[in-house]
């Protein structure tokens, strides 16, 4: 399994913080968010983030032939 981990960087503290994880399973994408994006809630930062559910993928994704 293939693993991406995004990153958000607060613009005044310059902090980052691990927010999501996007994985590939060899058929599919799943993005789901990390605990790290409740610092980032909790700490009230500029930010525009719709968490639903931490502990669901919140998108998924099939893998499409396209090669760039």
């Amino acid at each position: 399994m293939k693993k991406l981990f995004l990153a958000w960087q607060g613009s005044k503290s310059r902090h980052w913080f691990p927010i999501g994880q996007l994985t590939f399973d060899g058929k599919n994408y799943h993005f789901v968010y990390t605990h790290g994006v409740n610092k980032i809630l909790t700490r009230n930062f500029n930010c525009n983030i719709n968490v639903t559910s931490l502990a669901q993928p919140n998108y998924k994704s099939q893998e499409t032939s396209r090669h760039y």
